[in-house]
């Protein structure tokens, strides 16, 4: 089950989602467990695996669930944790390091920490990026787009992994569920590589479904509070040009400021729609269809234990995620902005506050 706090949890599987909207509305949902948990116990082995965590903006609900799994599974492992909060720069330094130390298994966070890791499929060099041990990533929105691995079948190399993001399309239904909308906005990070391929993607989808699509890049700069003082102007120039919606998609950077960018657009009464978990609960967005960064993370840690423990190659494991996401839906925002959401749509969320 997901992680509870007295409320009920409302799931809409992969396959119901990508059917379209309107069947899943018609669809019974049903709750359930995300993701496997070991039937066995087993007893601790003689030595502790040495597992290198790369994270990129602290620890998160991902790495918990990583943790957690291990933990729970008992794998012996000893976590040597890297943050390279936030600044992209800090990681060459820290794949030395691994390449220097040579642990068991790497562990990395998000699209841009295990690019700058693990390196690019097609021009990986094993001085600058660690390719001699195992690894496997989470929170990655589009591996192949990265150019981690040339599809979803298997690297081919000495990775595997997960990814989190709800189908584009999917998502777009699930928007449009709640009020028609034909000029969308979307706010962005200039210099992430995950929100770059999101949006790129979001040109096509929005462009087949004949709508209009209004982008506000962030632009690149070291100074992050330069960065955050122009959210709310962003917000503004999206709302001038009468953007139905604002699209938040997975950014780290937006992840981190979120409550600043949703403030905004509470003010300017525009509905906001977050891919990520990070940014959807850390912030007061009305909307989002995610999965579960705590769930993403136990996945990541199934991973690591079938390569670690069983002896699998990473390269041949398919890249996994979650076969259900949530949808939801907070009710105070909608409140504060004026519109209620469809009664049809409620009874198929999962409703904060």
């Amino acid at each position: 089950m997901t992680e509870g706090c007295g409320i009920n949890r409302s799931f809409w599987s992969r396959r119901a989602v990508l059917a379209g909207l309107s069947g899943v509305l018609a669809a019974s949902v049903s709750t359930a467990s995300a993701t496997s948990t070991a039937t066995e116990s087993r007893p601790p082995a003689a030595r502790r695996f040495r597992i290198y965590m790369v994270v990129f903006r602290g620890w998160t609900d991902t790495d918990r669930g990583f943790k957690d799994y291990l933990d729970a599974n008992r794998v012996p492992v000893e976590l040597i944790v890297r943050d390279a909060k936030g600044d992209k720069g800090a990681l060459a330094g820290i794949a030395a390091e691994i390449i220097r130390e040579k642990p068991d298994l790497v562990y990395t966070w998000g699209t841009t920490a295990s690019v700058e890791i693990l390196g690019p499929y097609d021009s990986t060099d094993p001085k600058r990026y660690v390719t001699a041990v195992p690894s496997v990533f989470a929170n990655v929105s589009n591996p192949v787009d990265a150019r981690l691995t040339p599809n979803l079948n298997g690297s081919g190399r000495n990775i595997a992994g997960s990814t989190y993001l709800a189908p584009l399309d999917a998502q777009l239904k699930a928007l449009r569920s709640f009020r028609p909308a034909q000029r969308l906005g979307v706010i962005y990070s200039a210099d992430e590589r995950n929100s770059l391929d999101v949006v790129a993607a979001l040109r096509l989808l929005t462009a087949g479904a004949g709508m209009s699509l209004i982008e506000r890049p962030i632009q690149p700069s070291r100074d992050d509070a330069a960065k955050r003082a122009s959210l709310p102007r962003l917000v503004a120039e999206v709302s001038g040009e009468k953007a139905d919606f604002l699209y938040i998609p997975p950014d780290s950077f937006l992840s981190a400021h979120g409550k600043l960018l949703t403030s905004a657009a509470i003010e300017a009464k525009l509905p906001t729609f977050a891919a990520a978990e990070g940014t959807l609960t850390g912030s007061d967005a009305l909307m989002g269809l995610v999965s579960r960064y705590y769930n993403i993370g136990k996945l990541t840690g199934s991973l690591a234990e079938r390569i670690l423990v069983k002896g699998e190659k990473p390269g041949t494991m398919p890249v996994t995620s979650l076969s259900r996401y949530s949808l939801i839906l907070n009710i105070r925002v909608a409140l504060a902005i004026g519109i209620y959401p469809p009664m049809r749509l409620l009874k198929i969320s999962e409703v904060i506050e």
